[in-house]
């Protein structure tokens, strides 16, 4: 019971994980056709990371913000 007091929505959280890997299983076709899609999916946004990444300034990345001048 402690554990249901903690997470009371836990139960519906996971029932709405399980439908969503349904629905992508159905639309995909299969099981191995889902995974396909999923790696594939992944592929483009490491490369979409990448891209974003090498644009981004390296001070930026750091969070360093310049020195304000005096006005």
């Amino acid at each position: 019971m402690g554990r249901a007091r903690e997470f009371p929505f836990e139960d519906e959280t996971i029932a709405a994980g399980e439908a969503a890997v349904d629905e992508a299983i159905r639309r995909a076709g299969g099981a191995r056709e889902a995974v396909r899609a999923l790696l594939v999916e992944i592929g483009e946004l490491s490369a979409a990371l990448a891209a974003a990444s090498a644009k981004a300034s390296t001070g930026y990345v750091r969070g360093r913000q310049p020195a304000r001048r005096p006005a």
